[in-house]
């Protein structure tokens, strides 16, 4: 019974995530990152964006060791665990129009980007498969 729940659980991470990033043949590399504003300038870039395939590759220390499995998008990574989907969704932060940003001489401590992080428990899940 506990299995079942463990099967349907994946089976409806894998199904939304083929809604929202349906899979394909095309190249491994990650998508190029769109400006703000591109959907809105030339809607079909956008919609085909949105159909680049997702895929899945092996954590081999490139995340938490929880992590079994990680897949990368130009502004999304899902990370699948033995007892959880977590999926990181992230979009540009608003800037005016007229204000140039700062540019810092260490990128890596400017953050201009909104996470948003939503985690789906795989019900009845062990945490030893």
């Amino acid at each position: 019974m506990v299995r079942k729940g463990v099967v349907f659980s994946l089976a409806s991470v894998l199904a939304i995530g083929g809604i929202f990033f349906p899979s394909g043949t095309a190249p491994r590399q990650s998508p190029p990152h769109l400006p703000a504003g591109t959907a809105e300038k030339h809607p079909q870039i956008s919609e085909a964006y949105n159909k680049l395939p997702l895929y899945f590759e092996v954590n081999r220390g490139q995340t938490d060791p929880r992590v079994k499995f990680l897949a990368r998008g130009g502004r999304h990574v899902v990370f699948l665990t033995p007892t959880e989907a977590v999926l990181v969704l992230t979009t540009p932060k608003e800037m005016p129009k007229n204000v140039f940003p700062r540019r810092s001489r260490f990128p890596e401590q400017r953050d201009d980007r909104t996470r948003t992080v939503l985690r789906m428990g795989f019900a009845g899940a062990s945490r030893a498969p």
